[in-house]
């Protein structure tokens, strides 16, 4: 995680200092298109020791848009203490702290 851009046309890579995976909206999209379980998402959470439930989480990805339907996914779900940030490409050019793993 953060040791490439994951885009053609941007080269700077890593990831918010401290911040953890919590894996890819994608997979609880069902193939009809519709969300699936949110409890399986905060399974994911649970095994890579995300704490959802008292710390405040800021969700991001390359551009925003994945994070916004994570967002989106989160609140009709009930889960509170959300954030969303616009994308990893705005944090590095706003010189905020990163890391690579």
């Amino acid at each position: 995680m953060g040791l490439i851009s994951g885009y053609a046309d941007y080269h700077k890579k890593g990831r918010p200092k401290g911040s953890l995976y919590g894996g890819n909206i994608d997979r609880f999209i069902t193939e009809q298109g519709t969300k699936g379980d949110f409890n399986d998402v905060l399974k994911l959470w649970d095994q890579n020791k995300i704490d959802w439930q008292s710390k405040q989480l800021i969700l991001f990805c390359g551009t925003g848009w994945r994070a916004a339907e994570a967002f989106i996914y989160g609140l009709d779900s009930g889960l509170p203490n959300l954030s969303v940030f616009s994308g990893i490409r705005d944090w590095i050019e706003s010189s905020l702290p990163l890391e690579q793993h």
